[in-house]
């Protein structure tokens, strides 16, 4: 009789790691691509340095934050339609962008705004400039992705790295491209081995890169791209005239260096101008600051 049981169990065993089998796999299925899959072509929407990041201030900042030079091009991370465009007293000058993956793009706190609402725009099109509009204390990109929409309180907001790949505070950018660079000078922004930097001066990326001419280029386009001069190019390059260059040609660039201070806390405006020997008007002025208000993180063009 107790064989006879064995026999009756195991058809009904074998049925039940079957049917677990068939749920996990439709579960699997159900998931669909991530987030990544689906924006992998996805391009970075401004050149510069990573200066803030998602969930901070307490989980309050639902984007990214990316500081360059003021009016500095903003790119479309892909093709959409313009959902919104116009200011706010949060945002500033901001750009909402619907895309066909049914994702959401939003770019705020712009100098000013190229495309208006319900505009067909291309991936790399640019819709706006870099400023410090809004409620927002130094020149700046806020980038924020939202999945399906955009809602008041930010409900479908994720991680904007899901989409365009993992960067930390201080990792440098370029529009236009897939391209992350941990910056060298990094760890003076962080603790580094427990102990605080004294400088926190970080420099632009310095590394030669070779770009291929593509239809539409120029060499002015190139050089906002990765954050150079046409001046620059020319030199590099050996070329005597800016407006003579072809398709697949060979553009070595190599940034041209600048410092950066990245603000921690307990910083003063006068202090960064005194450590960093910037007259402070000056310090004002390069950052289009318009008092003495700055913020952790915050990245800032000195001498």
């Amino acid at each position: 009789m107790q064989h006879d049981k064995q026999w009756i169990l195991i058809p009904w065993i074998a049925g039940l790691l079957i049917a677990l089998i068939c749920y996990d796999t439709k579960s699997i299925l159900a998931q669909g691509p991530s987030i990544r899959d689906q924006t992998v072509n996805w391009i970075w929407p401004s050149s510069g340095v990573i200066t803030d990041l998602f969930g901070t201030r307490r989980g309050v900042h639902k984007g990214i934050d990316i500081a360059s030079d003021f009016g500095s091009p903003i790119y479309a991370v892909d093709e959409g339609i313009v959902s919104k465009s116009y200011y706010s007293k949060s945002y500033g000058n901001v750009v909402f962008i619907k895309h066909n993956n049914n994702f959401e793009t939003v770019y705020a706190h712009l100098k000013s705004r190229e495309v208006a609402e319900g505009k067909s725009v291309k991936q790399g099109e640019i819709i706006g400039r870099m400023g410090n509009t809004g409620d927002s204390s130094g020149v700046h990109l806020h980038f924020e992705v939202h999945q399906s929409e955009w809602t008041y309180d930010k409900h479908n907001a994720i991680n904007p790295v899901l989409a365009l790949g993992d960067i930390g505070v201080g990792a440098k950018v370029f529009a236009n491209t897939n391209r992350v660079v941990e910056v060298s000078g990094r760890t003076q922004i962080e603790a580094h081995n427990g102990q605080e930097n004294s400088q926190s001066t970080v420099p632009t990326q310095t590394q030669a890169m070779v770009h291929i001419v593509k239809q539409g280029d120029t060499l002015s386009t190139i050089a906002q791209r990765y954050g150079t001069s046409v001046r620059n190019l020319l030199s590099i390059n050996g070329l005597m005239n800016e407006h003579k260059i072809f398709i697949n040609q060979k553009i070595t660039i190599k940034p041209a260096q600048s410092n950066r201070y990245v603000v921690r806390e307990g910083d003063t405006l006068s202090a960064i101008a005194y450590r960093t020997r910037t007259p402070l008007a000056e310090l004002k002025s390069w950052n289009h600051l318009a008092s003495d208000k700055i913020i952790p993180k915050q990245v800032l063009i000195v001498r």
